[in-house]
């Protein structure tokens, strides 16, 4: 075999265990040849993974735990794995909301709420419920209860004659008002005494008033800036039961030669006032289980411009003033 280069050489495609190559024996130092069978068994794999020496390899693979299997299907084994072609949402693959996982691009997640626009969303039983009755206006900023049209920040409708009940746990309870220059908030407002209505200003140095069924108490406190009504009568009239909240507390402006009766069914302290407005005389008179009481015994007033103040308690009727 003539020398040559090892770039000379023809390189083998495909190896056999056949094949020869050329080797020295350091032993006698002449060349020799050795197989490829041969080097495969004084040179096995010394590496797998980074590790050296012998390689460990298990007898038994198990589906599940050292192999993967498909849809419970193990990968070990002979034949075919049946995969589905296709996926079906819902049934292969879950929904949000009735969207399908699936496909590509973004998932639109939406939390329908229930009721109509402005209804006030709630708890009913686990899904959301609108409550009819209790709405908010979000271009004004109010709410409506009772109504879905609240012409104020918080407005209150409903049929019945009591639409809100307000309950302290202590004694005295209240509800209190503010403006801009309120200097004590606690104390300006309208509250429960037990059964007393109770009206308090000014703060803790400020009066209270209290009104029960019969009286208001203004506890020592001033009352100022009222007026009474005036009543204008041209007829003759009976004042009794009936039409005792017209004329109680009222003054009454009469023209004309008149007769006013007050009637016993009256309440105890019904008052009124009496002012004859022309140059004529209106005469007092009474029915049922009462006796007009006067110093001077006069049943009339005293004509033109005259005043006389009517008081009546449990059997009397009190005349007082420019009498005749």
């Amino acid at each position: 075999m003539p020398d040559l280069k090892i770039t000379q050489f023809t390189q083998i495609i495909t190896l056999d265990d056949a094949d020869v190559l050329a080797i020295v024996d350091l032993t006698d130092n002449t060349t020799k040849k050795v197989t490829i069978l041969q080097l495969k068994g004084i040179a096995p794999v010394q590496s797998v993974n980074g590790s050296t020496g012998a390689v460990t390899v298990q007898a038994v693979l198990v589906s599940g735990t050292n192999i993967k299997t498909i849809n419970s299907t193990s990968l070990l084994g002979g034949g075919n794995i049946s995969v589905q072609a296709v996926l079906v949402s819902g049934t292969n693959i879950k929904t949000v909301n009735g969207n399908s996982l699936l496909g590509s691009g973004d998932l639109t997640i939406n939390g329908n709420p229930s009721g109509t626009d402005g209804q006030v969303q709630y708890n009913n039983g686990g899904s959301f419920g609108g409550a009819s009755s209790l709405f908010y206006d979000d271009a004004n900023n109010r709410i409506g209860i009772g109504t879905s049209t609240p012409a104020k920040k918080l407005e209150v409708e409903d049929s019945n004659q009591c639409i809100a009940t307000f309950t302290s746990t202590t004694t005295g309870g209240g509800i209190t008002f503010s403006d801009s220059t309120t200097s004590d908030n606690e104390q300006v407002g309208v509250g429960a005494f037990g059964d007393l209505l109770c009206l308090r200003g000014g703060g803790n140095s400020g009066g209270t008033m209290q009104l029960s069924g019969v009286a208001i108490d203004c506890r020592f406190n001033t009352l100022k800036n009222f007026k009474a009504s005036i009543q204008l009568l041209s007829i003759n009239l009976t004042i009794d039961s009936s039409n005792e909240q017209t004329y109680s507390g009222q003054i009454i402006q009469v023209t004309g030669a008149l007769t006013v009766t007050f009637d016993s069914t009256l309440g105890n302290g019904f008052n009124c006032t009496i002012i004859q407005m022309d140059a004529n005389t209106t005469t007092i008179a009474v029915t049922g289980a009462l006796n007009i009481r006067n110093r001077q015994g006069h049943t009339a007033n005293n004509g033109q411009w005259s005043i006389v103040t009517i008081l009546k308690n449990s059997t009397n009727l009190f005349l007082g003033g420019d009498t005749a």
